[in-house]
């Protein structure tokens, strides 16, 4: 019963109609939060149809498709909470100006709420991916919310990124940031990558 009820609202959540497609998503996300198993392929398809809402034309639609990510990687294995991660990845690196804050507090949202048993799997190549949106040829945005982010997953999981420390900070001691970036690591980045640093 519980599949057949979230077949039919994946199915919705491709409506035509937007506000259809908002309460299907936010239907399944309220799906989601009770106590439910799915399979390999559920999980795929769940994943599949929400990742797609990220794209949506409709601000309202995205921001319940970022909400609802953050219960699902609750719900499916690690394949599908690498997939969510660097889905949410390549959208904060793309920059565009109007989405960037949605997809960047869903990255956020999947740091915070991962559980710990899949966590450590993918906090070094998030932290390795997002590296390249902090170099000089993106964007202040984009720059910004990299920091905020691998902030985050330094705060969360900093020890478990082991030998990827020592990397990550060097590569920091080679770029060339303004004032405003350099105030930036000094206040949300820093302080956990030493720390972890000295944990290693």
């Amino acid at each position: 019963m519980a599949y057949a009820k979230m077949r039919s609202l994946l199915e919705q959540t491709s409506s035509w109609d937007k506000d259809e497609r908002y309460m299907a998503t936010s239907d399944l996300c309220a799906e989601l939060q009770k106590d439910v198993s799915m399979d390999r392929q559920m999980e795929e398809l769940v994943c599949t149809a929400v990742l797609k809402r990220l794209r949506d034309s409709s601000n309202d639609v995205r921001s319940i498709a970022v909400k609802c990510l953050g219960v699902l990687v609750k719900k499916v294995g690690l394949a599908q909470v690498k997939e969510i991660a660097e889905k949410l990845c390549d959208l904060v690196l793309e920059g565009k100006t109007d989405l960037l804050d949605v997809y960047s507090i869903g990255l956020k949202r999947l740091v915070s709420d991962v559980p710990d048993t899949v966590g450590a799997s993918i906090a070094q190549p998030l932290a390795v991916k997002l590296l390249p949106g902090i170099q000089q040829d993106a964007s202040d945005e984009v720059k910004l919310e990299c920091l905020d982010n691998m902030a985050d997953i330094f705060k969360r999981f900093g020890t478990p990124l082991g030998p990827d420390h020592e990397m990550v900070y060097f590569f920091f001691l080679r770029i060339s940031l303004s004032a405003i970036f350099i105030l930036k690591l000094n206040g949300c980045f820093f302080p956990f990558l030493v720390g972890s640093l000295r944990l290693c």
